[in-house]
């Protein structure tokens, strides 16, 4: 029985003097506990930028089903998770029907625009819902407003002011 005794009060003991270093250390400065240096490599030292997790795309600001009217670039909606449904190219430019899934709508962009031409984005029921706009006369990239789109054929059409017998179309998707 003494032995019982003497093992379980040297578990004590040395349970309450780990306790107390413990303690020692977390209260102690930093500058109070000593560290070896590390050595370095001789020559200059590159570093090399670590990315800890992946830059996420903007949150769109409207709630799905709630975008349209909304312009996609100024709600998030034209971040990373849009996508292209259909693409028709022609006379040099690009029309694109966009789709982004989390605000749950379609919008056209043309790509490529000589000026005052004129992009939509028109669903199918009738009467149709659409959204109409017109690039800037020194031309570039355009893009209408969004129109709301699940199960609802929507297509992409451009009048290039430049070509007027000249309309390009995406299919209905």
């Amino acid at each position: 029985m003494r032995r019982a005794l003497s093992v379980r009060h040297g578990y004590r003991a040395l349970t309450m003097l780990m306790a107390s270093l413990l303690t020692a250390l977390l209260a102690a400065p930093a500058s109070a506990v000593p560290v070896s240096p590390v050595p370095t490599p001789a020559g200059p030292v590159s570093s090399v930028p670590v990315s800890v997790a992946p830059e996420r795309s903007p949150v769109a600001t409207c709630h799905p089903g709630q975008c349209a009217g909304l312009d996609p670039a100024q709600t998030g909606c034209a971040g990373s998770n849009a996508r292209a449904l259909a693409i028709k190219e022609s006379a040099g430019r690009r029309v694109l029907l966009m789709w982004n899934p989390d605000c749950q709508a379609t919008w056209a962009r043309l790509e490529g625009s000589r000026g005052n031409d004129v992009i939509a984005v028109e669903d199918n029921p009738i009467p149709r819902n659409s959204h109409i706009s017109t690039a800037p006369a020194s031309g570039g990239t355009v893009q209408t407003r969004m129109l709301h789109a699940t199960n609802v054929p929507t297509r992409a059409c451009a009048n290039l002011v430049h070509d007027p017998s000249t309309d390009i179309c995406t299919a209905f998707i």
